[in-house]
């Protein structure tokens, strides 16, 4: 279950959206990782750290993902559409 309201019509690319909600959702472990790092927590810091990198690099296969498509002209005629039938 998704704990937000998602809308149902979305008018631009999947790719950019799970952009931005995994580059959004990489904070709070970033933040939890500092203060762990801080008091000294063990592991703690490896752990969040490996989760950062694994929201990062997600991020960048979207940004990859989104520019290709951009580049090529995927995206030049994007009409709102439902979210699953909606380009990526």
């Amino acid at each position: 279950m998704i704990p937000f309201h998602l809308p149902a019509v979305i008018d631009k690319p999947l790719s950019i959206f799970v952009f931005n909600l995994v580059g959004l959702g990489s904070m709070p472990p970033l933040l939890v990782a500092f203060i762990a790092a801080k008091l000294n927590v063990p592991y703690a810091f490896e752990v969040l750290f490996v989760l950062l990198f694994i929201c990062w690099f997600t991020c960048a296969i979207c940004w990859l993902w989104y520019v290709s498509g951009k580049l090529s002209g995927k995206y030049r005629d994007i009409i709102p559409r439902p979210w699953r039938e909606q380009v990526w």
